[in-house]
């Protein structure tokens, strides 16, 4: 009997261990899922920042027109849509400080902020972004 409780130890032991793995394995993955994901985020970001004009990362005042504002429109959405997917837990902690920094510095250049001022009343959209700028960017604890 005393070798059968030993086995069943060794059984119960080796089933524990499995779960372990089992659950390392799909953290990893989950968190190897988020890392894509929010690479494949950052080059459309990267792939939009490049339609607008070096001047207003410079802090420079320009004509925010035409097809100019049609990419700060664009620039918008993508913020917001960045906003909404940390909120959904979608977006890494350390990611999101990262960005919402970045945000908040692109958004205090007078490019951004006339952008901003031009499209901002003429639609119901950006609920995030309009919500994280009523907070005046809370801490990046979100």
């Amino acid at each position: 009997m005393f070798a059968s409780e030993v086995l069943q130890l060794i059984a119960n032991a080796a089933t524990a261990v499995g779960v372990v793995a089992v659950a390392v394995q799909i953290w990893l993955a989950t968190r190897q899922s988020k890392t894509e994901f929010e690479d494949r985020l950052s080059e459309e970001y990267r792939e939009l920042m490049k339609d607008l004009p070096v001047d207003a990362f410079l802090g420079k005042q320009i004509s925010v027109d035409g097809e100019l504002l049609r990419h700060f429109f664009r620039y918008f959405d993508m913020t917001n849509t960045q906003i909404f997917l940390r909120q959904r837990k979608r977006i890494r902690r350390s990611t999101w400080n990262d960005w919402v920094e970045g945000i908040r510095d692109n958004l205090k250049l007078p490019a951004f902020v006339e952008a901003w001022r031009l499209i901002s009343p003429q639609t119901t959209s950006f609920a995030e972004l309009r919500e994280l700028l009523r907070k005046d960017f809370p801490q990046n604890r979100a």
